[in-house]
């Protein structure tokens, strides 16, 4: 989670809260391990209404969307319970950054991804181009309707930095979470953007 303070109008404000959600470029292994001690791993994917360009991959368990909106939903709101501590003290504005999406170049991809995601990968094979971008494209959908409940601001990502398909421009990747610092200085103009027509319409 990352805060930043701006100064606007001759006054410190408190306008960005960054809420950082788990990486889209590969899946990592859970927090605890000893939990979810397996004798077998199944690969699973899911189908996206809205993506209907990408598709399940080849011997993979289907899971229900709605009960992995419901998980995601779960783990969100667990995140966000800060944000409503904060909001419950605090009536300045709340922004929240969308995270970059994954790029689609498996070995760009690869070349930017380190320790236990790594060796993850490398022991059970590398989810496909499709399931990563449905990761990303489910977690903000989460998100945006968190945040339009909230009331809070959710700021997307640069168009400019996105490739014809959706995914992350080669350009603007620097590992498997970061974008590149050009990458964040378009993301910073967007939050000022969003700013800047929050001011204008009052609210």
């Amino acid at each position: 989670m990352r805060t930043a303070r701006s100064r606007t109008s001759g006054e410190n404000r408190f306008d960005v809260f960054f809420v950082m959600a788990p990486p889209s470029q590969a899946v990592e292994p859970p927090a605890n391990p000893e939990r979810f001690i397996a004798h077998e791993v199944r690969p699973f994917d899911f189908l996206v209404p809205s993506l209907p360009q990408h598709a399940t991959s080849p011997d993979a368990e289907l899971i229900p969307y709605d009960l992995l909106l419901r998980r995601f939903r779960g783990d969100m709101d667990w995140l966000f319970g800060l944000v409503r501590t904060v909001m419950s003290f605090c009536e300045l504005p709340i922004f929240h950054i969308e995270a970059p999406p994954p790029v689609e170049d498996i070995d760009l991809m690869l070349r930017g991804v380190y320790g236990p995601t790594k060796e993850h990968m490398e022991k059970y094979g590398l989810p496909s181009v499709s399931f990563r971008y449905k990761i990303w494209w489910i977690w903000n959908h989460v998100t945006k309707c968190i945040c339009e409940e909230l009331g809070i601001h959710f700021v997307e990502g640069p168009p400019e930095t996105r490739d014809p398909n959706g995914f992350l421009d080669k350009r603007y990747y620097l590992d498997g979470v970061h974008g590149t610092d050009e990458y964040g200085l378009l993301m910073a103009w967007e939050v000022m953007k969003a700013m800047h027509i929050m001011e204008l319409s009052g609210g």
